[in-house]
């Protein structure tokens, strides 16, 4: 009788132990959630925004300083210091949106075709590294195997892509990524030709001028896509934090 009475006693201590230590964990998780999420108020909507704006003016003051410091052929020539920064921000997006992706379980097969596309772009932006370092061409070969990849997987998954991707483009962070997009592809390019700045500046034109507004216009461009990949990366945290207050509830 004492036995059975003790190992009852023991299950209820492990049991209660187990319990104690699961809500720890779920209100460490919910902790971090709120500061993530904006329930917090040092990160509310309004604050990243200032956020951002500090980021970009910080970012673009940094280079209007370094262009008294650096030669401005090192500064903005092919993959020097501008191109690396761009490719550190490609490879944040796709890390934010592929996190994302595990996060929001429903949506994991959009965001996982979404963290595609940056890998793509960051492939091209090495394209001068990797023809001097592994062979001419290199950098097209594996571009063409990624978007090979991406159709084939959009293939596959086209009818959960379509819902997915419809319900990602109705958050509003698709417009920071849209703009992002259209700075980089479209404005940059048109912008950043040399025509355009031969017939502005006529006589006094150097062809570096054309090269640093091309490759100004794209960093701001990745900043955009950057900026929209971290709130992305915020709805994805606080879609996990209502669940756990929906499984924390059920408990109860």
């Amino acid at each position: 009788m004492d036995r059975s009475c003790n190992a009852s006693i023991r299950a209820q201590r492990q049991s209660c132990l187990a319990k104690q230590q699961n809500n720890e964990r779920t209100m460490g998780r919910r902790s971090v959630d709120q500061i993530l999420t904006g329930k917090h108020p040092i990160v509310s909507s309004a604050l990243r925004a200032v956020l951002y704006i500090s980021i970009t003016a910080g970012v673009f003051q940094s280079i209007f300083y370094a262009t008294q410091h650096i030669d401005a052929n090192i500064l903005f020539a092919e993959n020097m210091i501008m191109e690396w920064l761009q490719l550190g921000m490609l490879i944040s997006c796709a890390l934010l949106l592929k996190i994302s992706s595990h996060q929001m379980r429903e949506l994991h097969q959009g965001f996982h075709l979404l963290c595609l596309l940056p890998l793509i772009a960051a492939v091209r932006e090495l394209d001068n590294v990797l023809d001097v370092y592994m062979f001419d061409g290199a950098w097209q070969m594996l571009a063409s195997i990624l978007i090979i990849y991406v159709s084939t997987y959009a293939w596959k998954h086209y009818q959960t892509l379509k819902q997915q991707l419809l319900h990602i483009l109705s958050f509003s962070p698709t417009g920071l990524l849209i703009s992002g997009f259209i700075t980089v592809i479209v404005f940059s390019r048109l912008f950043g030709q040399q025509i355009f700045w031969q017939a502005v500046l006529q006589e006094n034109y150097l062809r570096l001028v054309a090269r640093a507004v091309e490759e100004g216009c794209e960093f701001f461009g990745y900043l955009l896509l950057l900026f929209g990949c971290i709130e992305f990366f915020v709805i994805a945290i606080s879609s996990r934090s209502k669940k756990y207050s929906k499984m924390q509830r059920m408990d109860v």
